[in-house]
């Protein structure tokens, strides 16, 4: 199975009209509706419907150009749902038909920018779906042909600003894929230290591909001299896994690591600067990086709470759990945001804190304020200005735009409301206006435990 556990949250989708599609992994799909606060329908296989959902276990939910939704089941296929007639299109495995869907274990699905369907798979590689003929097309390892991928279970992607495909698989290292062509590219020089699992993918400004590995370090690529760079300083095995890596607005490379703090690469100098506990950063785990709107780099970490480094001094002030009233809650990190008034929020593993901008005061959410549950792992704006997020009892709007007086600011939703299932923690938030370059899909079940945490916000829809 590619989870462990049934009626979990898998993906959350808000479509044109700001209905939220909820894909659980054992209860089908949940259509909610924020404005009423009620779930308009419950989307679900019934064995002697044929129009019903495939399958229950739900991987991935999207909506394309025309307003369809497209839902990624693990077993059953793929299917449409056209939300005007409530009618559905089943696509499932075949042997018989050669041009549909190759697989049946559906791990993303995402739409390009000419209307295309790709569909990551395990076992059967990518298939894109073409709505002008209705066939499937496959992009997967071939034992004839050293013209494919190099392994049929797909990691990550990232289209890059030339249109070109970079696929990263388990055990298979990095491939190029130019769509136009159909020609693909195989980098082993990208491969470090042996550690072919690419666990994240940014491209800069100037075009260069950075690549951070799980154990196995930092490479960059360069597409115009077609010359890779691996960097030695990530050799070291506390700087082996690159959790995250992001470009600031100054062109500078920030590297997240687990274990060796964060790196900041100026690229015209060619050098690195380490940030960790031995020169003012209160922890070397990295969780998360995020650039305001002042351009200060807030930092979340684990055990270490987090930093807010001003780019132009480079000075770091930590925010860490005290006996303080207005401390942050906790020191472990899972997601950072900034609302329109340059307040900051953290999701952490003691509740939901907000940095107030004006007073640099900390305000605490926890279970008795109105949370469902103190453990947040996400937070997600709406176009109304709440604030959604998932947390280890159910999902939560928040509302900060009014007095929480005994909790009137925050509405949960749990079974009671017809969600199927409290645990949210590896639901994938989409919100693709404030994700930056670096794109990347995930397959959980490849990580460590550790690892499943940190990345429980970095499914991120690509071809935006």
């Amino acid at each position: 199975m590619i989870y462990e556990n049934a009626n979990k949250v898998r993906s959350i989708h808000e479509d044109k009209d700001g209905i939220f599609w909820i894909g659980t992994y054992g209860e089908g799909v949940q259509i909610f509706e924020p404005k009423s606060g009620k779930y308009l329908k419950h989307l679900k296989n019934e064995p002697t419907n044929p129009n019903s959902l495939i399958n229950d276990r739900i991987t991935s939910v999207t909506e394309d150009a025309n307003g369809v939704i497209w839902i990624g089941t693990y077993g059953g296929g793929l299917d449409q749902y056209y939300k005007k007639t409530g009618r559905f299109r089943h696509f499932s495995f075949d042997e018989k038909n050669q041009s549909g869907l190759n697989s049946n274990q559906i791990k993303f699905v995402l739409h390009d920018k000419v209307g295309s369907v790709w569909i990551g798979t395990e076992g059967g590689g990518i298939n894109v779906y073409f709505r002008s003929s209705s066939k499937f097309k496959y992009y997967k390892k071939r034992d004839d042909s050293s013209n494919s991928l190099q392994t049929n279970d797909v990691f990550s992607l990232l289209e890059d600003k030339d249109g070109i495909l970079w696929i990263a698989s388990k055990n298979g290292g990095l491939t190029a894929l130019n769509r136009e062509t159909d020609v693909y590219t195989q980098y082993p020089q990208l491969s470090v230290a042996n550690n072919k699992t690419v666990l994240s993918l940014c491209e800069g400004s100037d075009g260069t591909i950075w690549i951070g590995t799980w154990g196995g370090g930092l490479v960059s690529y360069d597409k115009k001299t077609k010359k890779s760079v691996s960097y030695p300083l990530f050799i070291a095995q506390d700087n082996a896994t690159i959790v995250s890596i992001y470009e600031d607005i100054q062109k500078n490379i920030w590297i997240g690591t687990y274990g060796g703090g964060l790196f900041c690469y100026n690229k015209q100098k060619n050098e690195f600067k380490n940030y960790n506990t031995e020169n003012g950063l209160s922890s070397n785990n990295i969780y998360t990086i995020f650039q305001d709107q002042k351009n200060d780099l807030w930092v979340g970490t684990e055990g270490g709470g987090v930093n807010k480094i001003n780019l132009s001094t480079g000075k770091i002030i930590s925010y860490t759990r005290d006996e303080k009233e207005n401390s942050i809650s906790s020191n472990s990190i899972n997601h950072i945001y900034e609302d329109n008034k340059s307040n900051m929020w953290f999701a952490t593993t003691n509740g939901l804190n907000k940095l107030d901008s004006k007073t640099n005061k900390f305000q605490h959410y926890f279970e008795k304020d109105g949370l469902p549950n103190a453990y947040v792992y996400c937070i997600l704006p709406d176009k109304q200005g709440n604030l959604w997020m998932t947390t280890n009892k159910g999902v939560s709007k928040f509302n900060p735009n009014i007095e929480n007086n005994d909790g009137a600011a925050f509405r949960n939703y749990d079974v009671n409301d017809g969600l199927q299932g409290l645990e949210h923690n590896q639901g994938a938030f989409l919100n693709p206006k404030k994700q930056a370059k670096c794109l990347l899909v995930v397959s959980m079940d490849l990580m460590p435990s550790f690892l499943r945490k940190l990345l429980t916000i970095k499914i991120f829809q690509l071809f935006v």
